[in-house]
């Protein structure tokens, strides 16, 4: 870059540069020309002139330095960058340099923002063309890194996107750019999603940045988004005439424990009166809370429990056994398992018979242990001896056992037989000779991953191997 050097003196007693006419002579550089020792120091590389006269010949426009000299080059006067050519005459536009990129004014060029063919850039304190975010009079402005030129609008500068705006006077926080709504740091950087605002938050969009308000989904959740306060926080809220119950800044979903009463909500809309929620029935008072207790609802009777859950299955209440189906309603006057409901739903438990057995099989299961051994206990705790001939099949065993808690080795056997075959092993039902070298019945069973052992419910509820039962004088056909 060319230097220019400024001779040390007054021109016209310190008055304004004025401009000169066509017809006033202009000096040759040759007439007067002031050595090196005779300058300031020059800033930037640029010449500083502070007195001279602007020339204007063929409508082109020369500077004449105090001594009468055309200056060329790079100047700076009274402030401003001005560029001119070998022979003098002012160049205007861009220009690329080995320091940077510089723009070129008629009017010279000064710090800050100056416009130029209809596009805005910014000038720093070295006369060049700045890139980035740059600050000017209070305000945040942000210049293309390729262009030079102000950018406005969503941008991205090649890590983040921007709003820019041509103003410069976007501040961090939620702005408004063109009808919608944005939120941007200090840097300008635009941030979508959750976004925490003077305690209050919003959200915005992904893709777009843009403000999302209304109902929306978050995480899975469903969230109101207000565009004054945010998002709905916790308690009730009334959108469009529809009252609604947000929890952790979502519609609240299922029971929710209010100020110590249940209540049932549906994407934050309140349910009462009969509910099915996850399974379990419920009755929700219009005042807060479950009903607990017994009730006839549409005809149907129910009864819900201290945890205001409706009974299901079988429950006693005040001493009597009712049966509640699956979607809580009494079963009434019905058949149910071994049992038959009377009109108000109280339970008398059946005789065993072939159609109900295997009830009275699961009920004595229920109350013992689904094992062998805990299945022979039971036959031991529900049985006394008492002699009768073999029955028919094993099920008219169990049968005469369940129905008269008595019965010989062979009732004994039968009903062992049974409660173990229900539970799915495999067994057989023996008679042969016993201990006593008499006549007697008693359980192979097959143990998985174990083999046979032997269960003889008379005498003990532990199994026995083979060997111990043969050492007692069991006799058999092992045929099996």
């Amino acid at each position: 870059m060319k230097k220019m050097a400024i001779v040390a003196g007054v021109l016209l007693l310190n008055m304004p540069a004025v401009m000169a006419t066509t017809d006033e002579v202009m000096a040759t550089a040759d007439e007067v020309m002031a050595t090196a020792d005779e300058v300031t120091a020059p800033t930037n590389n640029f010449t500083h002139l502070t007195k001279g006269m602007w020339l204007q010949r063929g409508g082109e426009s020369y500077y004449c330095n105090e001594w009468g000299v055309t200056v060329t080059g790079i100047n700076v006067i009274e402030g401003k960058l001005y560029n001119f050519g070998d022979d003098g005459k002012q160049v205007t536009g861009l220009l690329e340099t080995s320091e940077g990129l510089q723009i070129f004014l008629p009017e010279g060029t000064a710090e800050g923002l100056v416009e130029y063919l209809e596009d805005t850039y910014f000038v720093g304190s070295d006369y060049m063309l700045q890139t980035g975010m740059q600050e000017f009079n209070g305000q945040t402005y942000y210049f293309d890194n390729v262009t030079y030129k102000l950018s406005t609008g969503i941008v991205h500068d090649g890590e983040n996107f921007k709003l820019l705006v041509d103003t410069g006077s976007v501040s961090a926080g939620i702005v408004e750019y063109q009808g919608d709504y944005y939120f941007i740091d200090e840097y300008l950087n635009l941030h979508s999603g959750l976004q925490q605002v003077d305690e209050k938050v919003f959200l915005f969009d992904q893709e777009t940045f843009v403000m999302k308000t209304g109902w929306q989904e978050v995480n899975g959740e469903q969230v109101y988004i207000d565009p004054e306060v945010g998002l709905a926080v916790d308690g009730w809220t009334t959108i469009g005439g529809e009252t609604y119950y947000f929890q952790d800044g979502s519609l609240a979903n299922g029971i929710v424990d209010i100020n110590g009463l249940e209540y049932a909500f549906e994407n934050g809309v309140g349910k009462f009166g009969l509910q099915n929620i996850d399974g379990n029935y419920y009755y929700f008072l219009d005042e807060g809370g479950t009903y607990k207790g017994g009730c006839s609802i549409d005809g149907q009777s129910y009864f819900f429990k201290e945890d205001g859950i409706g009974a299901i299955g079988y429950y006693t209440i005040e001493g009597k056994l009712y049966y509640f189906y699956e979607d809580a309603t009494l079963a009434t006057n019905t058949t149910i398992g071994m049992y038959t409901a009377n009109e108000y739903g109280a339970l008398t438990k059946m005789a065993a018979n072939w159609d109900n057995l295997g009830y009275h099989l699961e009920s004595i299961l229920d109350q013992y242990g689904y094992t062998p051994e805990r299945a022979t206990a039971a036959v031991r705790d529900l049985m006394k001896y008492k002699y009768y001939t073999e029955p028919a099949t094993t099920v008219d065993g169990a049968i005469f056992a369940i129905n008269n808690k008595n019965g010989a080795c062979y009732h004994h056997a039968a009903l062992a037989y049974e409660l173990i075959t229900y539970m799915g092993y495999e067994a057989h039902y023996i008679v042969g000779i016993g201990r006593l070298a008499s006549e007697h019945a008693w359980v192979a069973v097959y143990y998985p991953d174990e083999g046979w052992f032997y269960h003889d419910p008379i005498y003990q509820s532990a199994r026995y191997t083979e060997q111990q039962i043969i050492n007692l004088g069991y006799k058999w056909d092992r045929n099996y």
